[in-house]
């Protein structure tokens, strides 16, 4: 269950081509940094 928000401020550049990648791949722009947080918090550490 999703219980909080956040909020970011990014340039438009790299927004537009988020929700452009999201979209080829099948996620929404929230789901999708969603994904790569879990990802990269997941990665084991140097």
């Amino acid at each position: 269950m999703k219980d909080t928000q956040v909020t970011l401020r990014i340039n438009s550049e790299l927004k537009n081509k988020a929700k452009q990648y999201a979209e080829d791949t099948g996620r929404t722009l929230a789901s999708l940094i969603e994904y790569l947080l879990k990802k990269e918090i997941e990665r084991p550490s140097k």
